[in-house]
C-alpha cells in the first residue's frame, strides 16, 4: 500500500513539473503559446506607462499647466536639445491650429484639456483659392523634422521653470519648447 501511495505521488510531481515546463500558471491552467502569466499587456489601447520599454526617467515630469497656447511664438529647443542654425522658426497658434512658415503645408488641429493636447495633421492652406498650391518637394532640416514629428505624437503641455511652454509626446525624446515672441 505504501509502494501504490508513493508511486501516486511520483506521478503527480512529474505531471506537476510537466505542466510547469508547458507554461501552466501556479493553478495547473495552461497558457497560450505567446502567453506568459508575468507578461505586462501592449498593444493598442494599453497606456504607455505599462510598456517595460518606457523607463521612468522617459517619462517627461508633470510640469504646470498653461491656460492658452494662442499666439506667436518661438521654437527654442527640439527633443531636449537647443534650436540650431542661423534661422530661427516662429509658430502662430491660434485657438485650433498650429502653424509654421513652410511650403510642405504643414500645419496641425489641436485641443488642448489642462495639460493634455491632441494633434493632427490639416492642410496649411485654408483660404478660398483655386487651384490651391501644392506642396513643395523640399525636405525638412532634420532638426525642423524632429518638431514636426514631436508636434504630430504631443500628448503633454506645460509651463517651464524658465516661463516657456514644453509641448511633448510620450517621452523626453519628443518634445518642443516655445517661448513666446
Amino acid at each position: 500500500m505504501r509502494r501504490v501511495a508513493m508511486a501516486a505521488l511520483a506521478l503527480l510531481l512529474a505531471s506537476c513539473g510537466q505542466g510547469a515546463e508547458r507554461g501552466a500558471d501556479s493553478q495547473g491552467v495552461e497558457a497560450g503559446p505567446d502567453v506568459s502569466p508575468t507578461a505586462e499587456p501592449t498593444g493598442p489601447g494599453v497606456a504607455a506607462e505599462t510598456s517595460p520599454a518606457l523607463a521612468a526617467s522617459d517619462v517627461p515630469p508633470p510640469l504646470p499647466p498653461v491656460a492658452s497656447l494662442r499666439g506667436e511664438w518661438r521654437v527654442a529647443g527640439v527633443n531636449e536639445e537647443p534650436l540650431s542654425g542661423s534661422r530661427g522658426v516662429a509658430i502662430h497658434i491660434g485657438p485650433d491650429r498650429i502653424e509654421f512658415d513652410n511650403c510642405q503645408q504643414i500645419a496641425w488641429r489641436y485641443t488642448l484639456n489642462g495639460a493634455r493636447i491632441a494633434t493632427e495633421r490639416t492642410p496649411a492652406v485654408t483660404i478660398d483659392m483655386n487651384p490651391k498650391p501644392q506642396p513643395c518637394a523640399a525636405k525638412l532640416p532634420p532638426q525642423i523634422e524632429a518638431m514636426v514629428a514631436a508636434i504630430d505624437m504631443a500628448q503633454r503641455v506645460g509651463r517651464t521653470e524658465q516661463n516657456g511652454v514644453l509641448i511633448s509626446g510620450p517621452t523626453r525624446s519628443q518634445s518642443v519648447l516655445l517661448f513666446r515672441q
